[in-house]
């Protein structure tokens, strides 16, 4: 026989470097690429769109700004409060100064003490400057006249009572003629100024310095300063194309992004009823995707260090597996050699996994040992039981022919109840002594057996036994352990009916579920909770049984009943024994209505 190592094949040594090389540098190629493209891509991917929604939501939050503005603008109108005061001042009813103090009464009801206002103006028809005004956050009164009045003056000119939504010397301006309900008449003009710092605070965007805000189009931008940074081009350059990719636009809500080797810009458009508005956003790309280059420096040193490791694990896992397999590896060709019972001695194993190995393998092949030892005993043993058995069968033979001829006597003189005793009898004596030595049988033939033991029970006990029976006859064909009825049957008449003057034994068998339950219940003296523990020790075999007591092998019919079923259909079926409220003893066989049966 050749010996290990004859052939010319790797050794474990050259095997493991190529496993253990292959599986350390495919998952680190893999995982460069995934970190230095895919993840890369993804994050540059996930942080754009994360801008674009923050600039989507700055928009949205923008234009509730201005939608807001806009129905507080409407709301007096609507009121009619301004109208009735107009109404009266017409018809004279009051004077021009006490119309003027309604009015600012009004408006400082309504705008002075709101944040989101910073300035308003009411204009009476006919007038060219403001009849009201009111500005705060320190805008003087000169500059709204050098800037906002110009544009006042052209939205009186117009036949219209829109609001009109303007950005003026970097301040958001709405505008509105008011007209009467009732017959369409101009009375004056509303001007209300948005407060940019409560407008910029909301948004919710970095470096709010590069936020700028367009209405219609209009090259006057809102920003957060005073004055909008021109002094770097490469920026302005990426708001002019910011700018011509919403120029066009008509309808809808949408952001759109561009990129520069500097910048990131994103551009924000949306269309309502009364205005257009556009967004416009900076950032820096070195700041927008620095997390980039912390990672790359992160996985270089990572990378680095998982080279070192390997080598280091190399050699660890070389000294931990390849010595402890070679000592296994000689100790089976031992065992191959018909060395039996050879052990693992000598030098420890390096590790506890492969010291656990050993003692199993030597554990393993001592037992091997004593296997191959016992084995020619084991097959004498066989076959004096088979001889054993084969003697057994005379006598059950003999048994039924002797029952035979006393039925045909008993049939010959007439005496019919003798006939169906000993019918009766023959069919229990033929159930227990299963000569096709059968596993199951059908219920309806372990009913049988069944009704023949109570009817030999009927003559003794005559009308002190009284059985009921509520079968469910669909289950006729299923199939039980054969010999289980008889032993619970025997139990309940010992116990429930030879100790008192009569009773009544039910037999039902119904479908639980994915189950069938086998009930046999007797009437009898109530059981305490000692002998219903040691009931339940028998069934489970917890108990020892001296059988030269008397009736202790109804004891251990019940026992087989449970310990058969439990190994046919597994542990989790079997008998059992409970006591009704009303004392009456419960002894419950269960069994699958299908079931693949236990090895």
């Amino acid at each position: 026989m050749k010996k290990w190592g004859s052939k010319k094949l790797p050794s474990l040594q050259i095997t493991l470097m190529a496993v253990f090389v292959a599986s350390w540098l495919i998952p680190i190629a893999v995982f460069s690429f995934f970190i230095f493209y895919t993840y890369q891509n993804a994050y540059i991917e996930k942080s754009d769109n994360l801008i674009k929604n923050a600039v989507n939501v700055s928009g949205v939050l923008v234009m509730n700004e201005i939608d807001e503005a806009v129905t507080k603008m409407q709301k007096p109108t609507y009121e009619g409060e301004w109208e009735s005061m107009f109404d009266k001042y017409a018809k004279g009813k009051v004077t021009r100064a006490d119309y003027l103090t309604s009015i600012k009464a009004s408006l400082i009801s309504k705008f002075y003490m709101d944040d989101q206002i910073a300035r308003y103006a009411f204009y009476v028809t006919g007038d060219e400057t403001a009849s009201c005004y009111s500005g705060k956050n320190g805008y003087s009164y000169e500059d709204y006249m050098t800037y906002v009045q110009p544009v006042v003056d052209e939205v009186m000119q117009k036949d219209s009572d829109y609001v009109e939504v303007y950005i003026i010397d970097n301040q958001i301006y709405l505008m509105r003629n008011l007209y009467t309900v009732k017959d369409y008449k101009k009375y004056g003009t509303l001007v209300v100024g948005i407060n940019r710092s409560s407008l910029f605070q909301k948004i919710p965007l970095e470096e709010s310095q590069n936020i700028r805000i367009s209405v219609n189009g209009e090259a006057e931008y809102l920003t957060k300063g005073k004055h909008a940074d021109e002094a770097d081009e490469k920026k302005e350059n990426v708001y002019d194309q910011l700018v011509q990719v919403n120029r066009g636009l008509t309808m809808g809500q949408r952001v759109t992004g561009i990129t520069d080797r500097n910048y990131a810009g994103y551009a924000f458009y949306a269309a309502t009823d009364n205005y257009e508005l556009s967004i416009y956003y900076l950032m820096d790309e070195k700041e927008l995707y620095s997390g980039i280059a912390h990672l790359n420096v992160i996985v270089i040193i990572t990378l680095v260090a998982m080279a070192c490791l390997m080598l280091l694990t190399y050699f660890y896992l070389s000294r931990q597996i390849e010595h402890p397999l070679k000592r296994l590896m000689d100790a089976s060709m031992e065992i191959k050699d018909g060395k039996f019972g050879s052990v693992i001695d000598g030098e420890k194993m390096p590790n506890m996994e492969f010291d656990s190995l050993v003692s199993s393998f030597n554990a393993m092949s001592l037992q091997v040992k004593h296997l191959f030892d016992t084995v020619y005993m084991e097959k004498m043993a066989t076959k004096d039981a088979q001889i054993a058995a084969l003697q057994a069968q005379i006598n059950p033979h003999f048994l039924n022919n002797t029952l035979e001829m006393m039925n045909w006597q008993a049939r010959m003189n007439n005496d019919i109840e003798v006939c169906k005793m000993i019918e009766s009898l023959g069919t229990v004596l033929d159930s227990s002594m299963n000569r096709r030595n059968d596993r199951l049988v059908r219920l309806a033939d372990e009913l049988r057996c069944g009704d023949a033991f109570l009817y030999i029970m009927s003559m003794r006990f005559g009308q002190r036994l009284k059985v009921e029976r509520n079968i469910d006859e669909s289950l006729q064909q299923i199939y039980v352990p054969q010999l289980i009825l008889q032993p619970l049957l025997e139990n309940a008449i010992k116990h429930g009916i030879e100790k008192v003057s009569s009773g009544t034994i039910w037999l039902e068998i119904y479908r639980d579920g994915a189950n069938v339950n086998i009930d046999v219940i007797n009437t009898g003296k109530p059981l305490t909770e000692t002998e219903l523990a040691r009931i339940q020790k028998i069934i489970a075999g917890d108990c020892r049984l001296d059988k030269s007591e008397p009736g202790v092998h109804t004891s251990i019919g019940i026992y087989n009943v449970n310990k058969r079923i439990s190994l046919i259909f597994g542990a989790e079926y079997g008998l059992k024994v409970m006591q009704t409220e009303d004392g009456r003893i419960v002894s419950r066989i269960v069994i699958p209505l299908e079931s693949e049966l236990q090895d």
